[in-house]
């Protein structure tokens, strides 16, 4: 599915073993093994998952910070044709710790993300192990340090993906890395977190990172610690989420132990045409640095889609949501129109009516908004004009509808005016082609138009927008 614009990611809260090096780092490359099975192309584990988080003062040992290093090449090696992110704990030539993410794919040059911001404060004191990564060169002698990579597919062609990393406490931050490396391009943020569960964070929680992917326009996929990790000062559920453009495509519930990982398809094409929208990511006055790029090369993964698309992308499924949906639309249009009403003084709305949805959902709106000018209904008058193709079915609908919610109905029929319209232009009545259907369509916005302008009134247009969005209108014949 790549020729369609979709990445394949994953999620992944594995359990953990706390200080264990060798036992973490076989789940992990069992569980790359597994992902690869189900065409996984990125794959996320959470922060400092091949030492565990919670190591506390074993960060101080040599031991446990050289093993890290040592297993991040085993990782490497099972990573291929894939880009698989972990964290773990490296010390930089000049002796500081970092706590980093890194990025492998079965190559020889690995990069390496710090985490920018380390919390020191409540719960968190990762200063005590940690230093805060400041943009400093040449830190670790085997790795690079990376910021945004390109993703090219086996076939040596880029994918539109552009990844960008961030841990734990950097999304948590005003200054988010997430923003000047979407900025920068990257339409695919990581973040490789620990965060532990206190009341009400998951919620606080799911909100940032659903945000986080809406207004940098991007897929944001969060890996969260769970199973294994110290209870002693904290607790983590392994809550991770996987959004897209404030879109949550799928979500690991906290302390949900059915399965360690969550996949989902991202839609890189829809990503990128959202950006090219939104003129913001293009203003020359936005700050942009220079962005440390790399690249990665993944497997191309395999047919079918992990994630539902919608056939119906503006209607929400749930009753009751739709329910709040049309509400909003309808204010919305009703107070539009309110304020057209009072400022040109307007008491009188003629409409035409024909039965069908558009002019139906026009008219309740009329409705609605002269009751709350406080007008009389009787001020609104829904013309029926039947021509050539007028059912019965849609005829009475359109003189129910009118009568029932207290308006004046007025009926004028085109029929005549049509067929004489159509004998000076030399067209047979016979032949039902465009000109026929237009003939009636342009006579009815004449009728309406000019029994607004004999009544004082204002003309209520009937266009129905999802036809317009997609660049053409029947108001007044086709357009």
């Amino acid at each position: 599915m790549s020729e369609f614009g979709y990445l394949r990611v994953a999620s992944v809260s594995p359990e953990v073993v706390v200080g264990d090096v060798a036992k973490n780092t076989q789940v992990i490359c069992e569980t790359i093994k597994e992902l690869k099975k189900k065409g996984v192309q990125v794959a996320v584990f959470p922060e400092l998952c091949v030492t565990g988080y919670t190591c506390a003062d074993l960060f101080k040992q040599s031991l446990l910070i050289d093993k890290a290093k040592e297993a991040l090449f085993t990782i490497n090696d099972a990573a291929k044709g894939m880009a698989v992110f972990v964290g773990a704990p490296l010390r930089s030539t000049n002796g500081a710790l970092y706590n980093c993410g890194v990025l492998l794919n079965g190559e020889e040059e690995i990069g390496v993300f710090p985490k920018r911001f380390v919390p020191n404060y409540d719960e968190f004191y990762e200063k005590r192990w940690f230093t805060p990564y400041m943009d400093e060169e040449d830190l670790f002698e085997d790795f690079f340090i990376w910021e945004a990579v390109k993703v090219y597919g086996n076939d040596n062609k880029f994918t539109g993906a552009v990844l960008g990393c961030e841990i734990c406490e950097d999304a948590w931050v005003p200054d988010a890395p997430s923003v000047r490396l979407a900025l920068n391009g990257a339409n695919v943020i990581v973040n490789l977190s620990a965060g532990n569960e206190v009341i009400g964070k998951a919620a606080y929680r799911k909100e940032l990172v659903s945000m986080a992917s809406a207004k940098n326009a991007c897929a944001y996929v969060y890996a969260n610690a769970g199973m294994g990790e110290s209870t002693q000062d904290l607790v983590f559920s392994g809550h991770s989420i996987i959004c897209e453009y404030g879109a949550v495509l799928a979500e690991k519930k906290p302390f949900d132990t059915k399965t360690s990982y969550i996949i989902s398809d991202i839609d890189i094409e829809k990503l990128n045409h959202e950006r090219q929208r939104a003129e913001t990511f293009s203003q020359p006055d936005i700050l942009r640095d220079d962005c440390l790029f790399s690249e990665v090369f993944v497997d191309e993964k395999g047919d079918g889609l992990l994630r539902e698309v919608d056939g119906h992308p503006f209607v929400p499924k749930d009753l009751e949501n739709r329910k709040q949906r049309a509400a909003e639309i309808t204010n919305m249009q009703a107070f539009g129109l309110v304020k057209r009403l009072s400022h040109i003084g307007a008491k009188t709305a003629v409409i035409g009516i024909s039965g069908g949805l558009d002019s139906t959902l026009a008219f309740l709106v009329t409705c609605k908004a002269f009751d709350i000018l406080g007008l009389d209904r009787k001020g609104i008058i829904g013309i029926t004009m039947p021509g050539f193709g007028t059912t019965g079915r849609t005829y009475e609908n359109a003189k129910s509808l009118v009568n029932n919610c207290g308006a004046s109905l007025v009926e004028i029929s085109i029929k005549e005016a049509a067929a004489d319209h159509l004998k000076n232009l030399g067209h047979s009545l016979e032949v039902h082609d465009i000109t026929y259907e237009n003939a009636q369509a342009r006579e009815r916005t004449q009728v309406l138009f000019d029994y607004a302008n004999m009544k004082g009134g204002i003309l209520i247009g009937t266009g129905d927008l999802s036809e317009l969005a997609l660049g053409w209108c029947t108001y007044n014949g086709d357009q």
